[in-house]
């Protein structure tokens, strides 16, 4: 997701909710933030979204690079 390849990320959340039954509920968080569902049939006419971008100069410390 960081490296904006959305497809790849969605797939790596779905096999994830596979291996990590106990954290569905995270999991599943992040696929909805993707614009995504737990499954590729929910998805049939959705693609997974751009994060929206944040302006440089909002003078709060960007923690997640």
């Amino acid at each position: 997701y960081a490296q904006k390849r959305f497809g790849e990320a969605v797939a790596a959340y779905r096999e994830a909710l596979s291996k990590l039954p106990d954290r569905q509920g995270y999991i599943e968080m992040k696929l909805q933030a993707l614009g995504a569902s737990a499954t590729a049939e929910g998805d049939s006419a959705r693609t997974p979204r751009a994060p929206a971008e944040v302006p440089d100069d909002t003078g709060v410390p960007n923690i997640m690079q």
